[in-house]
């Protein structure tokens, strides 16, 4: 019964997001391919606030609706509005460089194909053995409050560390200074009744943390995560989930309206302290809200647009190879999965996470001060072409799917490792990052949380 209920919903989602997306595309005048990207966002908008707090496994559909976000949905703005007759798209070089046909005959059956690798029924799915507030009521997350403690400790006495150790160490001092909010969980849970206060502590150091770095990704991320594992199981009414991920919706809206600003001032200013940054964001964000020039303006939403548009770097790719730059056949994802366990002494030249050595290779552009990443779908066609690049990501949906399964199976035998889970996938959930940047974060990660399993009780005499 339960099962049939459960399909019924799901056949009525699809075909109210099939009835959405024939109505926006008969507003707008669009294409099926263009409205097929509407009906994709709103059905997994849709998914993601119903399923929230039932499943572990609405992860994936996070990653999805990011996908079908920046890859399908902000292009259409490109294509329909900043296109080369806008002069801040032709001042700032930032219109699609391929035309809509052409992008989409490739991004559209990508995007699906990625999806169906996330999602097709081949493995048993697992979710967590129990509810969160069981693990509580049980005692199976209770750990002694010095551990988190000790975690804490170890974070600053790395941080402090960071700026005069070798580059060499830069992963390891990475992870071990996230240890500091691992600590925090585990504080939470040390007690019967956990302290929320804990939890507010933690987000308050991660926000601080960011806007003395200017990096926003990390706070969004990890908080996003921390919200999909640390509901499970409450049962939460559907219109205090819509509001809330409308709060969650227009604070990245502001966070992405001021960052290029906010960075500007910070990193130009080293002397201004946590107490100066705190009140110059909050300054930038409440002109963003006010005013001509605010949010909403052209000029910022264009910018918005901008950051949101993994679709344009997606399609420069297109626009490139193989005109330009031959097919790599699959040289970047052999060299990404070897990378991610060969150590730099046994392979000094071995490329580099964070998707300069793609931006380089596949267009051309030497990057010097910022950050950027032709992500799964550009690295997909430039390896393999379009229908090649449709069944490579298949394939890696289903890598994923198994991996993420793989430790929600391992939850079962060792309940703290529900802990750790934000620290393991941070870098999964955001799809304008390369395989290298994904395998080579989820491989040490994962390396580094089972020796840690393995010799902080040796050292403590405390189980982690």
């Amino acid at each position: 019964m339960a099962h049939s209920r459960a399909f019924q919903n799901h056949f009525f989602l699809i075909v109210f997001s099939a009835l959405a997306a024939l109505g926006c595309g008969n507003v707008w005048n669009l294409p099926l391919n263009e409205s097929a990207a509407i009906g994709l966002f709103i059905y997994f908008l849709v998914k993601i606030i119903k399923n929230l707090g039932r499943t572990v496994w609405v992860f994936v559909d996070v990653i999805s609706l990011l996908l079908v976000l920046t890859c399908l949905v902000t292009p259409l703005f490109f294509y329909h509005y900043f296109t080369d007759s806008s002069a801040l798209a032709v001042l700032w070089v930032k219109f699609m460089p391929v035309t809509a046909d052409v992008y989409y005959s490739y991004t559209l059956p990508a995007s699906l194909s990625l999806i169906a690798g996330f999602n097709i029924p081949i493995i048993g799915r697992k979710e967590l053995k129990h509810t969160i507030k069981t693990y509580i009521a049980i005692g199976q997350l209770r750990r002694p409050a010095k551990l988190g403690l000790q975690l804490i400790l170890i974070s600053l006495l790395a941080l402090f560390f960071k700026s005069f150790a070798p580059s060499s160490l830069g992963f390891v001092l990475f992870l071990l200074i996230k240890l500091i909010f691992v600590g925090f969980l585990y504080i939470y849970f040390s007690d019967k009744k956990p302290n929320i206060k804990w939890i507010a502590i933690a987000g308050i150091l991660l926000l601080v943390q960011s806007l003395q770095s200017a990096m926003f990704g990390e706070l969004i991320f990890m908080t996003l995560l921390a919200v999909i594992i640390f509901t499970y199981g409450k049962r939460y009414n559907i219109l205090l989930k819509t509001g809330v991920l409308a709060v969650g919706l227009i604070g990245i809206l502001i966070i992405q309206s001021v960052k290029h600003e906010y960075r500007q001032t910070v990193w130009g200013n080293s002397s201004g302290g946590t107490g100066a940054n705190i009140a110059l964001f909050a300054t930038l964000a409440g002109q963003n809200i006010q005013g001509e020039s605010g949010v909403f303006s052209e000029e910022k939403l264009f910018f918005t647009a901008i950051r949101f548009n993994q679709g344009w770097l997606v399609a420069s790719v297109m626009k490139n190879v193989p005109s330009r730059v031959p097919f790599a056949g699959g040289e970047t994802i052999w060299q990404s999965l070897l990378a991610s366990v060969a150590p730099r002494f046994l392979w000094p030249n071995k490329p580099e996470a964070g998707g300069k050595a793609n931006i380089k290779r596949f267009l051309g552009w030497d990057l010097r001060g910022t950050s950027m990443n032709i992500g799964l779908l550009g690295e997909a066609y430039a390896n393999f072409n379009a229908w090649g690049g449709c069944l490579f990501l298949f394939c890696y949906g289903l890598a994923f799917q198994w991996a993420y399964n793989v430790v929600i199976r391992l939850t079962h035998r060792f309940p703290t490792l529900i802990l750790w889970i934000p620290l393991l996938f941070y870098y999964c959930i955001g799809v304008e990052n390369d395989v290298l940047t994904v395998v080579n974060h989820l491989t040490k990660t994962s390396f580094f949380v089972y020796v840690l399993f393995k010799i902080y009780p040796r050292l403590s005499n405390i189980r982690l």
